[in-house]
């Protein structure tokens, strides 16, 4: 059976040496999985830093009579990059590891 072309068509025929993705879809596909898990390192370490350094403002204030709502407000800024920082540190550890496996098989290696 003769497979169809469709003119203009950049795509081979179905089943013409279909080997799977090429390096380089790997590779992406890998950056993609890196990229998320970073962004969303970095989201969560926002959200669980500004709770803990707003809750240890307001356990260091607990027995002052300081107005407490700047004061919590500076601690969550503080926490929000704190966990910016270790998030996206985080996120980068558990996504580089789909990165290696990538390049370890377009590279034709075994991964440890």
């Amino acid at each position: 059976m003769v497979a169809a072309v469709v003119p203009g068509s950049a795509a081979p025929p179905a089943g013409a040496g279909d080997t799977g993705p090429g390096p380089d879809a790997v590779q992406r596909a890998a950056e993609r999985t890196l990229l998320r898990d970073t962004v969303v390192g970095v989201v969560v370490g926002m959200v669980l830093g500004a709770g803990v350094w707003a809750l240890l403002v307001l356990i260091a204030l607990a027995g002052t009579d300081w107005d407490l709502g700047p004061a919590l407000g500076m601690g969550a800024g503080v926490g929000m990059f704190a966990g910016a920082f270790y998030g996206g540190w985080a996120g980068t550890v558990v996504g580089c590891r789909e990165l290696e496996e990538a390049e370890a098989r377009t590279e034709g290696r075994a991964h440890d």
